[in-house]
């Protein structure tokens, strides 16, 4: 073969590379139903009470309200869409579905493994994904662009060198959330908030936590911040902030969601006070 029909051959093989990569990333993707970003009214069914699906819808349902604008209701009959969970290998599969069967969407998260993390734990980390999940697809089928489904956070591989942190992340959880408006003015509303924080682990733990303020689509419309706090083996902690939101945009606020970093071990994090153990 003389050079001339070898680049040829070359050029050929690389410009088949690319057309099949383009399409395999196609296939990855989708636009989802427009109708996925009306929904408002959900049910809630998960099929093999022998799985994890049960504890994962459980918890689902739970913290749904306080992340996405979707109301859980107590009557099918009166849901707008069925959300169903149900087991798929080694993850958990969310569908949703109209009343007619037809499925609009659907994504999948795996339930982490632990020796030192209880399994409802466990079970609301592949919630929180699921969560995250479909609050991306509805923001896609609102905007109608192309979705596809991130790798999961909690179960990604790590690498060889990953630092010890990681074995530590699904040890605590946020448990619960609130906010009271304590002051109106015309530049600001002040809020003052308050989030119970449980170290589920054998060890002592520094969290780094923020609190976000969600309008009533979802969206965040500000974020309040507090210090670092040290949280002891099997203790729930409450950590609270005051944070100044302009006026422009607090009225919007609707609901808040804390979150809480893991934060590295050191002569200065080690030395913070302890957070006040909730009663």
């Amino acid at each position: 073969m003389g050079a001339k029909e070898l680049r040829k051959k070359t050029a050929s093989l690389i410009a088949t590379g690319i057309i099949l990569a383009t399409a395999v990333t196609s296939q990855a993707q989708m636009k989802p139903d427009p109708k996925l970003a009306a929904m408002r009214s959900v049910w809630i069914e998960a099929e093999d009470d022998l799985s994890d699906a049960p504890g994962v819808a459980t918890c689902f349902a739970q913290e749904l309200h306080s992340s996405l604008p979707l109301t859980v209701v107590g009557d099918k009959n009166l849901s707008q869409i069925v959300l169903r969970f149900r087991p798929i290998d080694n993850r958990i599969e969310i569908a949703v579905l109209q009343h007619d069967a037809q499925q609009l969407w659907s994504g999948t998260a795996a339930v982490p493994a632990g020796r030192t993390v209880t399994l409802p734990a466990r079970r609301c980390v592949a919630a929180r994904e699921l969560i995250k999940h479909l609050g991306a697809a509805m923001r896609c089928a609102r905007d109608r662009t192309w979705y596809q489904q991130p790798q999961d956070e909690a179960t990604a591989p790590q690498m060889s060198t990953a630092s010890p942190l990681d074995s530590l992340a699904t040890q605590f959880d946020v448990v619960s959330s609130s906010y009271q408006i304590v002051e109106v003015n015309r530049v600001f509303w002040r809020f003052s908030w308050k989030m119970s924080v449980h170290n589920y682990g054998l060890d002592t733990v520094v969290v780094d936590p923020e609190l976000e303020f969600h309008n009533r689509d979802g969206f965040i419309v500000d974020t309040g911040l507090s210090s670092m706090r040290s949280i002891r083996a099997q203790e729930t902690a409450e950590i609270t902030g005051t944070t100044l939101v302009n006026a422009d945009v607090a009225p919007s606020v609707a609901n808040v969601l804390g979150r809480v970093k893991l934060v590295p071990l050191t002569s200065t994090t080690t030395s913070l006070p302890y957070a006040r153990p909730s009663s």
